[in-house]
């Protein structure tokens, strides 16, 4: 797959996925291979997680983006014979790079972490210049108590902030190694669970909240991707992708001890959040609502699996009273699911075991996160901001309102009168909803 082209004059650069950059020449309306540069992560054999592109010319030198390792320098020899890839490190992973003009030529390079800077001069694997020690990187999972927050953030790790959003601590984590990173983050009895996608999870001590202490990490190579969780006294129960539910036991945060997996892909599908409801586990799945009777947490036991009559599948979930609400999507795995409008649905959970669903809403776009708080139900929207439900005047949810203008919205964290919105790349931005408990 060609993941970029640049055109200059009669030569073409075409960056192939994160395998290479070619060089051709137009002659007569036909392109004629000239030579390549392989790229620093090398052939792949069927899922590239890299990706060249971003190319950019200046002279006879093209700079252009590698996704898993920095920005990238090639030189053009005039006729079209690419020099060895030479990489310049930023970190984490590479989105976005300009040049500056001229005279101190350098090379901006936006990351998951933040800006770096590289003079275009710079020796291969030279560190830069400069590079962003206090930005929010891809800001996903949020959570916090009492006076600190702590956000999962895809190119930096743990952030521990203060509610003026003061940076007070910073944890890096595996997973700013990998393609995804952060992406939950849960507190459960004052401890820190963070998901930590194809790397696993970690757990915090935050007895001391504004410096969270790392106690355990766990990784496994059958990890797809960990995101969703869900307590019950001394066991966590975690959503793994694509994979499995999982339950271990935290009894002793340093040695965290797997108990058991349900594997609910070939029913619920894709497992993407978890709701608990006494003993019986939700699983807000790609193919429905799956159910997962966890009365004995070392014996997990898939009981039933329901379909939606115009959805796909779930992609999160709340329980407020005897009401489980979700947010409703149809699988798209070309555009991607955050490209796509949701509707909100609800179960009536008076039997946990056997709920019944009882409404569907419009198609407006819910997001990635649904929170229900004082007799109002917030879902998150993307980038159309926060949609606000009354869930307790009538026999249906109406929405009352959207609440506009605060980035791509992922999830949502309460204070007594302040609603905290990650935004991704925007990160964390407080907006003031008065008292909603």
């Amino acid at each position: 797959m060609v993941s970029d082209v640049l055109l200059n004059g009669d030569r073409i650069y075409a960056a192939v996925q994160g395998i290479d950059i070619q060089a051709f020449s137009l002659q007569d309306g036909a392109a004629q291979y000239l030579g390549h540069s392989m790229g620093p992560q090398g052939v792949c054999a069927v899922d590239c997680p890299d990706v060249l592109s971003n190319l950019t010319l200046s002279g006879d030198t093209i700079f252009a983006t590698s996704f898993m390792s920095g920005a990238i320098r090639v030189v053009d020899d005039g006729s079209g014979n690419l020099g060895a890839a030479e990489v310049l490190p930023v970190g984490t992973r590479a989105r976005g790079l300009a040049l500056s003009a001229g005279a101190g030529d350098y090379i901006f390079v936006g990351t998951d972490a933040g800006l770096n800077v590289h003079p275009t001069s710079a020796a291969a694997n030279a560190a830069p210049i400069y590079a962003e020690q206090n930005g929010w990187g891809i800001v996903r999972g949020i959570t916090g108590e009492g006076e600190t927050l702590y956000a999962a953030s895809g190119g930096r790790g743990l952030l521990t902030y203060d509610l003026s959003l003061n940076l007070v601590d910073t944890d890096t984590t595996p997973g700013i190694d990998s393609d995804y990173g952060g992406f939950g983050v849960y507190l459960h009895d004052g401890l820190l669970f963070f998901a930590d996608a194809r790397a696993g999870f970690s757990i915090f001590d935050v007895s001391t909240p504004a410096n969270p202490a790392s106690v355990s990490q766990v990784a496994d190579p059958d990890f797809d991707a960990i995101d969703g969780a869900v307590f019950s006294g001394t066991t966590a129960f975690v959503c793994d992708g694509n994979n499995s539910v999982r339950s271990y036991d935290i009894s002793v945060p340093s040695a965290p001890v797997l108990l058991d997996k349900a594997f609910v892909n070939d029913t619920a599908g894709g497992c993407l959040q978890l709701a608990l409801q006494g003993t019986v586990l939700y699983v807000a799945g790609s193919a429905g609502l799956g159910l997962i009777d966890a009365t004995d947490p070392a014996s997990l036991v898939v009981a039933k699996t329901l379909t939606l009559p115009s959805r796909e599948g779930l992609l999160s979930l709340a329980v407020s009273g005897a009401t489980l609400y979700g947010s409703a999507f149809d699988v798209d795995l070309e555009s991607g699911t955050d490209s796509l409008a949701r509707t909100l649905v609800a179960f009536d959970i008076t039997n946990p075991s056997d709920p019944v669903q009882i409404y569907e809403g419009a198609d407006i776009g819910l997001g990635q996160r649904l929170v229900a708080r004082g007799g109002k139900l917030y879902a998150s929207a993307g980038p159309t901001g926060v949609h606000v439900f009354d869930i307790e005047s009538g026999s249906e949810p109406h929405l009352e309102g959207t609440i506009e203008g605060i980035g791509n919205t992922y999830w949502l964290h309460f204070t007594d009168d302040t609603m905290f919105v990650s935004a991704r790349g925007a990160g964390v931005i407080p907006v003031r909803v008065g008292k909603t408990e």
